[in-house]
């Protein structure tokens, strides 16, 4: 089962939409052209610029996905990552199963707190930090914020330490009132959604996004409270940019399938992100695969959506929470 609506798939995420791509790029310095300190600098520091120079939510949105491309924003070892204010990633411009993880802690060959060193250059003023990792290598960190929704990270270039064994960051928040496992009907998927909502919007605006990864992580968790078989959530930007998958993270950044219809020609995708936007919150039924169904692939199956919105902090935009269920049993 999936919950939100992406390219093809119909899916439940926690973040905002655009139905077109988001805008072009232009850096100065390539990774690609990355040859030495001074052109890792300006290659980061370009970066800064472009990001601190963004108005719209989506383009803040579609940054997990448009710093991974080849060659202007990754090539080789040279790549973006956003380090948090609380040691975690947000965006890993080369591996993006390393986002969420928290390395704090993490230590080089020589037993160097890295990410703290990479933290403590950034808040004066930007620099270049030394690390070892099989070989000496050298990263430059800078503290930055997006040009809209004001979230605050370190911009760091140049970082290429192996991160599998860093732990994923981790938040103590409270079970919904009714945990994915327990959504049957319109009532409880309506309580479940709703919860999810002001856990994230709370951690988004009050938190700097230090705990945001945290939060992340916890939502995506299989068979915890908040995601639970084909139960899970989504977020999307009020232009159809996905900003959180809870069961396919790679979606994430990319837009969704705005104009998606289903078996009876309903666009779906549209009336649950636009609804949730006009209205506040709304409800759609429509009809889509159920993979614990055989045969409905070409029709679906009847299926129940749940979304709300709330606005992007600092932006007239919006921020659209949602999930759904199967009709099996209505």
């Amino acid at each position: 089962m999936k919950n939100l609506i992406v390219t093809g798939v119909l899916g439940a995420v926690i973040c905002f939409l655009f139905a077109a791509a988001p805008a072009t790029v232009a850096a100065q310095t390539a990774a690609d052209q990355v040859k030495d300190r001074e052109s890792l600098k300006a290659f980061v520091l370009d970066t800064k610029r472009y990001i601190e120079g963004l108005r719209d939510y989506n383009d803040v949105a579609a940054l997990r996905d448009t710093l991974r491309q080849k060659p202007r924003w990754a090539s080789g070892d040279i790549y973006l990552l956003f380090l948090m204010l609380d040691g975690s990633i947000s965006l890993h411009g080369g591996d993006r199963s390393f986002q969420g993880r928290d390395i704090l802690d993490l230590r080089d060959d020589r037993g160097v707190a890295v990410a703290r060193e990479m933290m403590k250059v950034g808040e004066a003023g930007g620099g270049f930090v030394g690390y070892v990792d099989g070989a000496p290598k050298t990263a430059y960190s800078i503290r930055t914020k997006t040009g809209v929704g004001n979230i605050e990270f370190y911009l760091v270039g140049g970082f290429s330490k192996d991160l599998t064994a860093a732990p994923l960051a981790k938040m103590d928040i409270p079970a919904p009132p009714i945990t994915a496992a327990e959504v049957v009907d319109k009532g409880t998927l309506v309580a479940f959604v709703e919860a999810a909502a002001a856990a994230y919007r709370k951690t988004y605006e009050t938190d700097k996004h230090g705990g945001l990864m945290a939060l992340r992580n916890t939502f995506r968790e299989k068979g915890g409270p908040w995601r639970s078989g084909n139960v899970y959530l989504w977020v999307v930007g009020g232009e159809g940019i996905i900003i959180f998958h809870g069961f396919e993270p790679w979606r994430e950044g990319k837009p969704m399938n705005i104009d998606r219809v289903d078996i009876e020609g309903r666009p779906f995708v549209r009336q649950l992100v636009m609804g949730a936007i006009s209205k506040g919150r709304t409800f759609v039924r429509y009809h889509y695969d159920d993979p614990e169904v055989e045969g409905d692939e070409d029709t679906g199956s009847p299926k129940f959506g749940y979304a709300v919105s709330f606005n992007a902090r600092g932006s007239d935009q919006k921020v659209v929470v949602g999930s759904g269920i199967y009709l099996k049993n209505q």
